[in-house]
């Protein structure tokens, strides 16, 4: 059994509205689950986070949602994932206030909140572990190498490809065209991707292109990491081909510090049941072990 309860803070003059899943006996760990991607109806995608909360609330750990400002019920303008910071930090604030016997903070977050997190996790000493579902980490010559890669090389070996051109149902030139500025797009960004980095860019961090502020983010967090990726999802394609390519990244998913699961079948949202209840068994089964 659980017990939830809404509960309103501040936020840089700002309300905004949170949910606390309350376990009958809360164990010390409290996890924030960071909503992402602009703003959204509680149905869907998002869905899952009140699936999710409440299934850790059953499990003994304390869980709360928030929407950050301009999303759902909160006040203000929508400014972000990059300038999420005072939100998460008054997310934090809040939860500890309404609950002061939570001794360790978990941060959850799925795709812009997921980078947000890697922003934030570092600079708050009370945040101990994180949980970074299929991170963020676009750009534009980072998405044509994606495209160029799983998605234009798989399709040139698919029946209904052919059959589209046997038929003319697509522009050959406007093809070809899209084709090559894609490939000029994602030759240019894995040239600068392996030689863009060096240790003097890391001292105005806001400032660093997002593969390097991420990766620089999750190298400078000294908890544990948890990232939790889909197989059919193209943003988390692209993360691999970051990881990859961008020297910041490169030995940092070996840290022991660092864990990654793949479930390979999902999409990016987990929008069945099975997927659904294999992420949110895997990140609780993570949160277990620690």
């Amino acid at each position: 059994m659980s017990l939830e309860y809404p509960i309103t803070f501040n936020c840089e003059n700002e309300q905004l509205i949170g949910l606390i899943h309350r376990p009958t006996h809360p164990n010390k760990i409290g996890v924030i689950i960071v909503v992402a991607g602009g703003p959204q109806y509680r149905v869907g995608a998002h869905r899952q986070f009140i699936l999710m909360a409440r299934k850790f609330a059953r499990n003994g750990i304390l869980t709360m949602r928030f929407d950050m400002r301009g999303m759902g019920d909160s006040s203000g303008e929508y400014l972000g994932f990059q300038k999420s910071k005072p939100d998460i930090n008054s997310a934090i604030s809040a939860l500890l206030f309404h609950e002061p016997d939570i001794q360790e903070i978990i941060l959850l977050g799925e795709c812009e909140s997921a980078s947000g997190i890697m922003f934030y996790a570092f600079t708050d000493e009370r945040v101990k572990n994180i949980v970074l579902i299929n991170p963020w980490v676009r750009t534009e010559g980072g998405q044509a190498q994606t495209f160029l890669k799983h998605y234009y090389l798989k399709r040139i070996f698919e029946a209904d490809f052919w059959k589209k051109a046997l038929k003319g149902q697509f522009n050959p030139v406007e093809a070809i065209i899209s084709f090559v500025k894609i490939v000029i797009s994602a030759r240019k960004w894995k040239r600068k991707a392996s030689s863009e980095f060096s240790n003097s860019q890391i001292d105005n961090f806001d400032a660093l292109p997002l593969p390097i502020k991420t990766a620089m983010g999750l190298k400078s967090f000294t908890g544990k990491s948890l990232i939790l990726t889909s197989g059919k999802d193209y943003i988390a394609r692209e993360f691999d081909e970051v990881i990859t390519n961008t020297n910041a990244w490169k030995g940092l998913m070996k840290n022991k510090l660092v864990k990654r699961y793949d479930l390979l079948e999902a999409d990016h949202t987990f929008s069945r049941n099975k997927w659904r209840e294999q992420a949110s068994d895997t990140i609780l089964d993570w949160i277990k072990s620690l």
